[in-house]
């Protein structure tokens, strides 16, 4: 009975690997990656124009 049962387990694979194809490589260019292009320059709404530049500060004068 045992040998029965030995033939048995030993015929009967417990794991079946199946080879995993690998993803291709990506072919390799002579030039390096290029950067990611520069962010698109904001919309005309969004920029502040500044028009008028104080040229005098007034400070309070002080009571000593």
């Amino acid at each position: 009975m045992a040998a029965k049962l030995a033939a048995v387990i030993n015929s009967v694979p417990l794991f079946q690997i199946a080879p995993t194809p690998l993803p291709a490589a990506p072919p390799e260019s002579a030039e390096p990656p290029r950067p990611p292009p520069p962010p698109p320059p904001p919309p005309a709404a969004m920029l502040l124009e500044i028009t008028e530049v104080p040229t005098t500060v007034r400070v309070p004068e002080l009571a000593l």
